[in-house]
């Protein structure tokens, strides 16, 4: 309901699981979207690392500018602090994977993901700018292979980072966002903390400029937010793999496929 007041639109089917969802409906809705306006699509799953990279990949092969589509987010593993904690907190889902790092006792197996996909996984959003180069968030590790907590440091930053170069941009230019399952939610919530940051600026007068860390205006009019919320369970670490996976690419394909 919040969202709604706030001229977000979740598009509603009859079921968001995957299974069940008229692809045909959909496909239409996104053709009408994008014959009104030209909005920048953004591809969200829970760690960034699989449902989003594939409808990436796809996105990619339908040829649309490459300006146009968002590299993958992952909304609760990925690079952003949603909880805002300063030190690494007790909940391993607010843990960020750097994808360069082989983590052999998580189902995230590059190789698997290759083989399937024909391509290698790309890096996701921030993931170089907050880990290699600005180096936000340093991995350390255990001789054992375990993961030293301490290692992540200025969580704070990493946050302001996200909010001004992925939330804001949103906010401000619009966007088609792709979210599976958990990860409606915290983006829900991110977006709205930041329209609410922008709507108190605005109603106190004070001056928004580019270098503020608040966005600098919200039009839904003319710059709107559409979120498809689609149900799936990770195609990558199902008990049958290149079954699962193989329907998901199919369904994904099929619901792009003008």
């Amino acid at each position: 309901n919040k969202a709604t007041e706030k001229n977000i639109e979740i598009l509603n089917f009859s079921t968001n699981e995957l299974e069940k969802m008229n692809i045909k409906e959909i496909n239409d809705k996104i053709q009408e979207i994008y014959s009104k306006c030209i909005i920048k699509l953004y591809p969200i799953c829970q760690a960034g690392l699989n449902r989003s990279q594939i409808v990436r990949k796809i996105l990619i092969s339908k040829n649309l500018p490459k300006e146009l589509i968002c590299l993958s987010h992952g909304a609760i593993e990925g690079l952003d602090p949603f909880l805002n904690y300063i030190e690494y907190p007790t909940y391993v889902d607010e843990f960020p994977i750097p994808l360069k790092y082989d983590f052999t006792f998580l189902p995230l197996d590059d190789k698997l993901f290759e083989k399937l996909i024909n391509e290698p996984r790309d890096l996701r959003f921030g993931e170089k700018e907050l880990i290699e180069d600005q180096k936000l968030n340093p991995i350390l590790f255990y001789e054992d292979g375990g993961i030293k907590t301490d290692g992540i440091i200025d969580r704070i930053s990493m946050r302001k980072w996200m909010d001004i170069n992925y939330f804001d941009q949103i906010i401000e230019n619009g966007g088609f966002l792709i979210c599976f399952n958990k990860a409606l939610h915290v983006i829900l919530v991110r977006l709205l903390e930041r329209i609410e940051i922008y709507e108190n600026y605005v109603n106190k007068n004070l001056s928004i400029t580019s270098e503020s860390s608040y966005p600098r205006f919200y039009n839904p009019q003319s710059n709107p937010i559409i979120i498809l919320p689609i149900s799936s369970d990770d195609p990558l670490i199902s008990q049958d793999t290149q079954k699962t996976f193989q329907n998901f690419y199919n369904k994904i394909n099929e619901m792009f496929s003008n």
